[in-house]
């Protein structure tokens, strides 16, 4: 590689020594098609008090509630999520060698507890 120039955080260019292989670039995207194909599973306990909100427990008293998933997303697998990384090696004399890497992963679907607080919730 030759000419290669890289803009460092205080925005000023720096231009790598030429033929320089101590820099590696890395770039993924990935595809996840995540859904239940058949998913029923039990959540809690059918009463008659509950069977006045909950159609799943009409005529259900004393059985599990059933909640029926099946062709849904699966919670927190992003449909796309991409990566991109640096890293920069510089050989020492004494035969060591020191090395900087930086990573970022994007993904539209960021794990947190509001989220799956929202989800539990609406399942109710």
């Amino acid at each position: 590689m030759s000419n290669i120039t890289v803009t460092l955080p205080d925005g000023s260019p720096r231009e790598l020594p030429e033929g320089s292989s101590a820099l590696d670039l890395a770039a993924s995207i990935s595809y996840l098609d995540a859904t239940y194909d058949s998913f029923v599973t039990p959540y809690g306990t059918c009463t008659a008090a509950n069977a006045a909100a909950d159609s799943r427990c009409v005529g259900r008293a004393g059985l599990p509630r059933l909640i029926d998933a099946s062709g849904n997303r699966l919670n927190n697998a992003p449909k796309i999520k991409g990566t991109v990384s640096a890293g920069y090696g510089i050989d020492l004399a004494s035969g060591g060698r020191v090395s900087l890497f930086a990573q970022e992963l994007k993904t539209p679907y960021p794990i947190s507890y509001k989220r799956l607080e929202k989800f539990w919730n609406g399942m109710r």
